[in-house]
């Protein structure tokens, strides 16, 4: 029976286990499909269960994953700091020691934190992110996404102005890419590739690869460009500029100017058409321009200000709230150490207290029952001693007068010695008596009464407490019950008197006057002594009834 509702709780939890997993495991897909659908999250609350149920039942890469994702949950709600820690938590549950590493999604971790480090204006973190997105999407021979990020490396010499690096990276993966038959790829990677032609001056090459460009990419079609790619109009301007077709050039300049989504465009399109206006020697139209380009040059650079600026500001009141977390975190298990150091302390001490107590105990025992086998052995000594000295009597005492002095000295000091340990044994016994009767259950309970005046013990009560004296201490009952009559009311009064009750509990439990009480007591003693006693000869006869 035992052993079939062992299986059965197993069988229920194994189910609770699985019913959990399932859960979760739909929970953790969910959120992948979103942030591979570009769905943005909008709450951290349910990966935050998801992560702490991985990490406490997930292998390395769930967690990784789930870490992975919550960081994309913070990447859209703008806390970079806090997205940045979930992607480093994400690598530190990657095993790359293990068979099954997924180093695809490992390259992922590293590609989203190069997006936040893009964010926050930080160039040689995004290579180093870079570098190990392309290092791990090589190792799961995830050639596509291996390219993808290193061409995001020129997208970084791009901005450091190292226009040489983004050449030699970008036609390296243009080529990479042509050469697997991917030319989509390769014409979206072209478009740096454009930029850094332009700059050189190098309009042949720079027109084979906005053609390849516009015919491959994906991007652009019948001089309409896709949302997003409009900056590629001002690649067109300069190309036109370059060749000397200004009016071409204004267009699509015009065209970005109307078109762009952000400062970047509108800047650009703005020193696109100072130049076209410098070269056609317009010096109204060239200071026109030359000022809305700077003013937006301006602008651009007191948006990346503001930007800056919310990411430290993120980042302050990240670390800030981190900060407070970590000290309250500290706290606690501060807290809990010095919790589990009191309870070792006091279970150590209690054990302690315990072996001490059992070996004062035994201790104890083993000297009363010294003290028992020696008293024995003394009377029993003394009937012997007595018996011998009876015999010398009956001879001739001249003869052994001396023999009948030594038993008569010995039969004093044997009288003497039990007469001391009978006393200690007594006392022992007492004391250990009044500790059986002072802890019973019936004492607690009218030691209650006694205390509330108005609530008065039952019948039954009554009689418990006089079986457990009579069971506890039988002379007690023998003594004033057998031998001297005592009434049982009476004899109730003496038992709460030798269970250290004071007059006026007794006067309360009883429903009697302290004067009655008095009176009875006085009797009792009077007719044993054939005399008046003192409250204290009283109270100290009844203690020490035998």
């Amino acid at each position: 029976m035992i052993k079939t509702e062992i299986i059965l709780i197993a069988i229920l939890v194994l189910l609770c286990a699985c019913g959990n997993r399932e859960k979760y495991d739909r929970l953790l897909a969910e959120a992948d499909s979103l942030n591979q659908n570009y769905i943005p999250f909008t709450t951290d609350s349910t990966m935050l269960d998801v992560v702490d149920y991985y990490d406490h039942h997930g292998t390395a890469n769930e967690r990784m994953r789930a870490y992975y994702l919550l960081g994309c949950v913070y990447r859209d709600l703008g806390e970079a700091p806090h997205a940045l820690e979930c992607y480093h938590d994400a690598i530190d549950c990657a095993d790359t020691t293990a068979q099954d590493c997924d180093y695809k999604l490992l390259s992922r971790v590293y590609g989203q934190m190069e997006y936040i480090f893009n964010l926050q204006y930080v160039p040689n973190y995004q290579l180093e992110a870079l570098e190990k997105a392309y290092q791990y999407a090589s190792i799961a021979k995830d050639t596509t996404s291996a390219l993808i990020f290193l061409s995001k490396k020129a997208n970084v010499y791009e901005r450091k102005e190292k226009y040489d690096s983004v050449e030699y990276i970008t036609r390296d993966i243009v080529n990479r890419f042509r050469k697997q038959g991917q030319n989509q790829y390769a014409a979206q990677a072209t478009g740096l590739l454009i930029y850094a032609e332009l700059k050189k001056h190098d309009f042949v090459q720079a027109k084979r690869n906005m053609d390849f460009y516009e015919k491959e990419s994906g991007f652009y079609d019948k001089e309409e460009v896709i949302d997003g790619k409009q900056i590629y109009y001002y690649f067109k301007g300069l190309y036109y500029i370059g060749i000397e077709q200004l009016d071409s050039a204004e267009y699509f300049f015009r065209k970005l100017l109307h078109e762009g989504k952000d400062y970047n465009d509108i800047h650009a399109a703005y020193d696109g058409l100072f130049k076209v206006y410098a070269d056609k020697k317009m010096p109204d139209s060239l200071s026109k321009y030359a000022v809305l380009s700077t003013n937006y040059n301006d602008s651009l650079h007191m948006e990346m200000h503001t930007d800056n600026l919310q990411q430290v500001q993120a980042a302050y009141d990240y670390s800030h709230q981190k900060e407070i977390a970590d000290k309250a975190k500290l706290n606690e298990e501060k807290a809990e150490k010095r919790n589990v150091t009191l309870l070792l302390i006091i279970v150590v001490l209690s054990c302690l207290s315990y072996l001490v107590i059992q070996r004062i105990k035994k201790t104890k025992d083993r000297k009363y029952q010294t003290m028992k086998v020696q008293l024995e052995s003394d009377i029993e000594l003394l009937e012997e001693t007595k018996a011998e000295l009876e015999i010398l009597l009956k001879t001739n005492t001249d003869e052994f007068t001396h023999e009948i002095q030594e038993k008569e000295s010995k039969i004093t000091e044997l009288k003497s010695r039990i007469k001391e340990t009978a006393e200690r044994k007594h006392h022992i016994d007492k004391t250990v008596l009044d500790s059986r009767l002072l802890s019973s259950r019936i004492y607690s309970k009218f030691r209650a009464y006694a205390d509330k005046p108005l609530k008065r013990p039952t019948m039954k009560d009554w009689s418990d407490l006089r079986n457990m004296m009579n069971r506890e201490y039988p002379s007690f009952y023998t003594f004033l019950v057998v031998r001297h009559d005592v009434s049982i009311a009476d004899f109730d009064i003496y038992i709460l008197y030798r269970l250290h009750f004071r007059l006026t509990d007794i006067a309360n439990l009883t429903g009697l006057n302290a004067s009655t009480i008095n009176t009875k007591r006085k009797r009792l003693f009077k007719s044993i002594y054939q005399r008046e006693g003192t409250t204290d000869e009283i109270v100290s006869f009844i203690m020490e009834i035998e």
